[in-house]
């Protein structure tokens, strides 16, 4: 457990920082086939187990929605369903 939590403004900072990364590496690889579906299901999986491991339900449930529509996507396209 993290003992002193970031200050508000560094904390903004990384998290904006942190997203603008994500987003520019699901870009990189949105050209590949299902490449950056799967990466975003195993980063939904993972904010979901650390939502579970704080105590956040709210969070896991809305992760884990989101990881059965983009399951239900990569089965979809896998089967041709586009």
């Amino acid at each position: 457990m993290i003992a002193d939590p970031l200050p508000g403004v560094v904390a903004g900072l990384f998290t904006v920082f942190a997203l603008i990364g994500m987003i520019n590496a699901t870009n990189h690889s949105d050209g590949l086939d299902g490449l950056a579906r799967g990466q975003a299901l195993l980063s939904l999986i993972a904010i979901a187990a650390l939502g579970w491991l704080v105590g956040d339900t709210v969070v896991s449930i809305i992760a884990l929605a989101a990881t059965g529509a983009f399951a239900c996507s990569i089965w979809a396209w896998g089967r041709g369903m586009r």
